[in-house]
């Protein structure tokens, strides 16, 4: 799972397993949808949300 911060400022847990795909906005956010339908905006970048799932599964795989 990766942690994210939504514009509210709470942080959330999400499995990146879920996440569909994720678009930069103009307001400098994120919109992430997930994969039955779900959509919320983040504070962090596409670049950055990238980074944390490529992190996470690395760190997870074992390897």
């Amino acid at each position: 799972m990766i942690k994210l911060r939504i514009v509210s400022g709470e942080e959330i847990y999400i499995n990146e397993d879920f996440i569909e795909s994720v678009e930069a906005n103009s307001q400098a956010d994120t919109s992430v949808r997930l994969h039955e339908g779900t959509t919320f905006v983040a504070k962090e970048t596409p670049e950055e949300i990238v980074a944390l799932i490529l992190d996470w599964k690395k760190r997870t795989s074992g390897k």
